[in-house]
């Protein structure tokens, strides 16, 4: 295979590896137009830094170690260190806004199945409206 194909590759490759923090993000930024608030935020938040450590370390980091090989180990394991440690922190910050939404949605009282009672409920009244 030539260099372009490796590279094609390559690429193609981490973008699939991208795609499940894609669609989360896509699925965060509904659950944000629906439901506004402190538990959205942090996820949008957290999912956004891992987005960015994960394509810092696919595209970026190979190319800073490379050129800066000669340099010394402490130095590369600063510049592995750093962005991964800012992961860590947007996958604390999703952790956070994830359990956030759990406890109000179970907050008031009432399981998954009333709510979703109610909400049948609702959709049958605006049917009957019609």
């Amino acid at each position: 295979m030539n260099e372009t194909g490796i590279m094609a590759s390559r690429i193609f490759g981490s973008l699939l590896a991208l795609a499940p923090q894609i669609l989360i993000f896509a699925a965060l930024i509904f659950y944000l137009n629906k439901k506004k608030g402190s538990d959205g935020i942090l996820m949008i938040i957290g999912t956004v830094i891992g987005i960015l450590v994960t394509v810092f370390n696919m595209f970026v980091l190979p190319y800073l170690l490379e050129m800066r090989f000669d340099r010394g180990i402490v130095e590369n394991a600063v510049i592995t260190t750093v962005p991964n440690f800012l992961g860590v922190i947007g996958s604390i910050l999703f952790a956070i806004g994830f359990f956030i939404m759990f406890y109000n949605l179970f907050k008031k009282g009432k399981g998954i199945k009333d709510d979703l009672n109610e909400r049948i409920e609702k959709i049958n009244v605006k049917q009957d409206d019609f």
